[in-house]
């Protein structure tokens, strides 16, 4: 009020000078002069009332403006030039879960990672002395000790200010920071994978294509990728079944797996596990695809393996069920020998010695298919013995199974002294390098030298530093084939190692050696370049002073007259024994099974003196009836034959208490000493 009389008093006095014109102005002119007025009065009026309106929008605007600041989702900051915060919006303050009060007047740079000051200051003094905008990432620090990654924008701002100052907008990228981080492990494992990783649009086209892909397609390193389509890496059919149901089923159910192949740049193709991938938008509309593909080769190469080792079980149980019949027929045939050859005068005895060494030829196969086919359960044991007639005969066994265009070749030292081996694990060694030195052999065709000699090794020319100085039996096994690389004679001791194509082999042959020849304390070496064939070398230690071979009795066996029990379920073999020992003085009594022969012996334990008995038997096997025989008397000696079993070694037999174990077909002088050896 004082300020509007104040305001009155100054114009009565500006207007003062002017009253003596005022009271000369006629009626007319002061009417003229009121209405003047009145129209001033009212335009001043209406000048005042738009002030306000536009006083009033100007703090709307204000408040509006402050609203979207402080509600703004960045943090905003006003730094002056030694970096104290002289302003910040609420999104700010909670940025940095501080309040206003606690915040102005700091340093910002007290909100920074340690790592991080520096570069905030080298940032902050290029805004200041150079009116740049900067734009950087920092650590930040919370009052609350808290950590989070912000992206940061300073620019000066245009008004002049007394205090040179800028603004800072500050934003949590924390969350995209992390996601940029796992991005690049994710890339990372990707790109270290030795899995195929590739991604494809909705026409099929390459998008991505990772190292291992590009590897496993055979593709050089300045390929385009994105230049070619998915079904370029599948064979026809291949492709066909993948657009046929692949893509469909992975559409419908997001992913599909099966076992397919891929084609390389050079036309090879390999066996994979494959996995397809469909990646819709959140519209469900298809964006693109990815496929994950595994190279199984190996695991195929396996399989394979597995298998060939199945089929070779089955072979070798068909094998063991066939020695059992064999061996029983032998058996017959070669015991009714045997009592005829003893009545010469009534027989012709030349032809009955050939019978009868064809029947001992015929037992000798039977024990190389079993030691061949399933060498497990034969009963070997390691002795000194002779390599050379070893070798020739397991070379005659060999001849007849290679073509006739391979030459084997044999220069063995009959001289040679014995080693100490196992005879069936000789036979394994020698099979096995036989053959693969056939298949280095192309069509078929070509030389295998087999050579056995003895050396003398001197410390200073060992061929192997695994060997000591002394005598070796040295068996040598030369090929004319196609010969090894270093690189594949550096792995040919590698358990399922093979150079064959998968079906052509498994790979173990040549650690089977390795490991016989550790077994016998010797060592294998070979030598072999591409095109110039392979040498094996196989080094036994020789035995010295070993016993010599016991030479064969050929004394008549004396007769006896003791009560026997003869059980097997081949009658007609059971009427052999029968025959056989009343011919040489025994009492015998014949059972065709183990249940009756059980009974028998259990009403009259003392009767009998001796016991033979088969082991394969239906209703009561061999082994069992000697248990339950020697639970009736423990004295009772027992005789086990068998023509073939995997169900008790010579071993086990020796353990329940048999005291002679013998394998079909049995000879007659070998039984009947056998029987004196226990009755005596």
């Amino acid at each position: 009020m004082e300020s509007l009389e104040h305001l009155r008093e100054q114009a009565k006095n500006q207007i003062k000078p002017h009253d003596e014109e005022l009271e000369n102005l006629s009626k007319m002119d002061l009417q003229e002069l009121v209405h003047d007025l009145r129209v001033h009065q009212i335009e001043l009026q209406m000048q005042n009332e738009e002030m306000l309106r536009t006083q009033e929008e100007l703090i709307k605007t204000r408040n509006r403006f402050r609203e979207l600041y402080n509600s703004a989702p960045v943090g905003y900051f006003t730094i002056e030039q030694n970096g104290l915060v002289l302003d910040a919006n609420i999104t700010g303050l909670d940025l940095l879960k501080i309040e206003k009060d606690q915040l102005l007047g700091r340093p910002l740079s007290q909100f920074f990672t340690e790592e991080h000051v520096a570069v905030f200051y080298h940032h902050h003094k290029q805004i200041v002395t150079g009116s740049k905008t900067r734009i950087f990432e920092l650590g930040m620090i919370r009052q609350d000790g808290s950590r989070f990654y912000a992206h940061l924008h300073g620019a000066k701002g245009a008004e002049s200010t007394k205090i040179p100052q800028y603004r800072l907008v500050i934003s949590d990228i924390t969350e995209k920071r992390e996601a940029e981080v796992m991005s690049e492990r994710l890339n990372s494992i990707i790109e270290s994978t030795s899995d195929m990783i590739g991604m494809a649009d909705q026409q099929g086209n390459i998008l991505y294509l990772n190292q291992a892909g590009k590897k496993m397609m055979e593709f050089e390193d300045d390929v385009d990728v994105t230049q070619t389509q998915i079904m370029d890496y599948h064979p026809g059919q291949i492709a066909d079944f993948i657009l046929n149901q692949g893509i469909p089923k992975s559409i419908e159910h997001g992913v599909w797996h099966a076992e397919t192949k891929v084609r390389t740049s050079n036309l090879n193709e390999i066996p994979v596990s494959q996995v397809f991938i469909c990646h819709k938008d959140a519209a469900g509309k298809i964006d693109q695809f990815s496929t994950i593909i595994r190279d199984i080769s190996e695991q195929k190469n396996l399989e394979n393996q597995l298998r060939q080792s199945q089929k070779m079980e089955a072979i070798g149980t068909m094998a063991g069920g066939i020695a059992h019949e064999f061996n029983n027929i032998l058996a017959i045939m070669l015991g009714y020998v045997d009592l005829m050859l003893e009545d010469e005068g009534n027989f012709d005895s030349v032809s009955l010695r050939q019978v009868k060494k064809a029947g001992g030829r015929a037992k000798q196969l039977v024990k190389q298919i079993l030691a061949f086919s399933r060498p497990d359960l034969m009963h070997t044991h390691s002795m000194p013995i002779a390599l050379s007639p070893l070798i020739k005969e397991a070379l005659q066994m060999l001849r007849a199974t290679f073509p006739s265009t391979i030459q084997i070749k044999r220069c063995l030292d009959k001289n040679c002294r014995p080693v100490q081996a196992d005879i069936t694990q000789i036979h394994q060694i020698l099979v096995n390098l036989c053959n693969n030195a056939r298949q280095s052999l192309e069509n078929d065709t070509g030389d295998i030298d087999v050579i056995l000699e003895e050396k003398q090794i001197s410390i200073t020319n060992v061929p192997h530093s695994q060997m000591k100085a002394g005598n070796y039996a040295v068996l040598t096994v030369k090929d004319t084939g196609h010969g090894m690389t270093p690189e594949v004679m550096a792995r040919i001791f590698d358990p399922f190692f093979t150079t064959k194509e998968v079906g052509q082999g498994t790979g173990l042959g040549l650690s089977v050696v390795h490991g016989i020849m550790e077994n016998h304390n010797g060592v294998i070496t070979v030598d072999s370049k591409p095109g110039q064939g392979t040498s094996f070398s196989l080094f036994f230690p020789i035995v010295e002073n070993a016993p010599a071979e016991k030479e064969l009795d050929d004394t008549p066996v004396k007769r006896g007259s003791e009560h026997v029990m003869v059980v097997d379920d081949e009658l007609v073999l059971i009427n052999y024994y029968t025959s056989a020992l009343k011919h040489h003085g025994y009492q015998v009594t014949a059972c065709t099974n183990g249940k009756s022969a059980l009974e028998l012996f259990r009403s009259r334990p003392a009767q009998f003196d001796l016991v033979i008995t088969d082991q394969t038997m239906p209703g009561l096997t061999g082994d069992t009836l000697c248990k339950e025989l020697l639970l009736l008397r423990p004295d009772i000696p027992v005789i086990l034959t068998t023509g073939y079993s995997d169900h008790i070694s010579e071993k086990q037999a020796h353990a329940i208490g048999v005291k002679t174990y013998m394998l079909k077909p049995v000879e007659l002088q070998d039984l009947l000493r056998a029987l004196r050896d226990l009755l005596d």
